[in-house]
């Protein structure tokens, strides 16, 4: 192993002795060029630990595209394309494509002295990220920037050309071998969905006795249920169903509050996930929002975006409310149990019915009508307690498995970002 010597800069730690420190800015140079005269309608996109992409590729995430593409800028095929906005968290990754991008990305090419694939390693480290997080403008945390002008001025561990390439190749092999493994488990993980999914289906639709006669639930999605039971809409079953809003006022309505203000992002099957700091409103906001409280077992759905269908019940103390994309479902208990009706809206059924009846156009939803007039199997109370505990048992022995897969892939992740770092700083070395 060669020895090392400290490199005077603090993330970078020690280097080997005969490499050297350097600004980026002799390692990349930029590429401004306008999309005009247009060369290319091939708009390009920048995914966060998925890198270069076409837009079309990208689904439903990030901004829209804008439709007059002179308002881009060129991206040749084997540039560093850089998100100004989210370089901070890993958004960069080498372009395939001839293509244009959005003016906040930043595109650049090796010089003649350095590997375009051995800069991109560095980029895609924690050490450097935080480095840079030190030259962020911005007023909102998540719309921090970093100018190019800065990102030039940042210094980097500097082998001789041919190492960089003897480091990329090797990292090269590594991520792809990580990458695979990676969504091998992601695969797995969602097989397990599926198939919890597939268990709440069938103890929806058949119950628990495999010897019950059936009969045709007369709802094509929903198809045969039990001689005893009935299909009935949610309607009237429920003492509520309706939605919050997103109220006006600066930044600190969402922090020195004392009522919780829940978003869609809180919401998940599993419970909910509150921010590290969690959003809150005043009493005097919650007090305009009377009508949105929420209180102990009430079922919550996302009702629109990305995350629509996610569902839980809420089940802490703490005083709370919601805004426009997580709807309130309030049972009456006589009727239909919160947790069964939570079981519905996970269940293959449940999504069917959200995608049967979502309206709406650049975000699609489901309006508390559609909610309301949701077909659901009905049957005893008795026998809805038995379902629920079956499927209690079942879905904990599954969700301990996920979570299982779930601390593997973070593990993998970790692995990955340590073994990039130590490779690109020189701490070890290509076997």
């Amino acid at each position: 192993m060669t020895e090392l010597k400290d490199s005077g800069i603090e993330w970078i730690g020690k280097i080997p002795n005969n490499w050297k420190v350097k600004r980026i800015q002799f390692c990349l140079d930029e590429i401004n060029e306008k999309n005009i005269p247009v060369k290319t309608e091939q708009v390009l996109s920048l995914v966060k630990d998925k890198g270069v992409m076409l837009y079309e590729d990208k689904g439903n995430q990030g901004n829209k595209a804008k439709e007059d593409v002179r308002q881009y800028k060129i991206a040749y095929p084997y540039t560093l394309i850089v998100n100004s906005m989210n370089i901070l968290i890993g958004s960069v990754g080498i372009s395939d494509y001839l293509g244009c991008v959005s003016p906040v990305y930043y595109v650049f090419k090796e010089t003649v002295d350095s590997d375009l694939r051995y800069i991109n390693y560095i980029f895609n480290t924690r050490e450097f990220q935080k480095e840079l997080r030190k030259y962020a403008n911005g007023i909102l945390e998540i719309r921090l920037r970093v100018s190019s002008s800065d990102i030039f001025k940042r210094k980097i561990p500097l082998p001789d050309k041919a190492t960089e390439i003897i480091i990329a190749d090797f990292l090269d092999k590594k991520c792809v071998e990580i990458d695979a493994l990676y969504s091998d488990i992601e695969q797995q993980i969602e097989t397990l969905e599926e198939y919890k999914k597939s268990i709440i289906t069938e103890a929806l639709t058949k119950g628990l006795d495999p010897n019950v006669e059936m009969k045709d639930s007369g709802i094509k999605w929903i198809g045969l249920i039990p001689e005893k039971w009935s299909i009935g809409k949610i309607k009237s079953y429920v003492n509520k169903v309706g939605s919050g809003k997103t109220p006006k006022g600066d930044d600190k309505l969402y922090t020195e509050g004392n009522v919780l203000f829940l978003r869609s992002q809180n919401i998940y099957n599993t419970g909910i996930v509150l921010d590290d700091i969690p959003t809150a409103i005043t009493d005097i906001i919650d007090e305009e929002m009377s009508n949105t409280r929420v209180i102990f077992d009430d079922v919550l759905l996302n009702i629109t975006g990305g995350s629509i269908g996610r569902c839980c019940i809420y089940n802490l103390e703490n005083r709370a409310n919601v805004n426009q994309h997580v709807s309130i479902i309030r049972t009456k208990k006589d009727k239909i149990l919160p947790a069964y009706m939570h079981y519905f809206w996970i269940s293959n059924l449940g999504q069917s019915a959200i995608r049967l009846y979502q309206t709406g156009g650049n975000r699609e939803g489901m309006s508390a009508e559609a909610i309301k007039n949701t077909p659901i199997p009905i049957m005893s109370i008795r026998e809805q307690e038995s379902i629920i505990n079956f499927l209690n048992v079942k879905c904990i022995e599954i969700d301990a498995t996920i979570e299982d897969k779930q601390q593997q892939l973070e593990i993998l992740k970790q692995y990955k970002k340590s073994l990039i770092y130590e490779y690109v700083t020189g701490k070890k070395e290509v076997p």
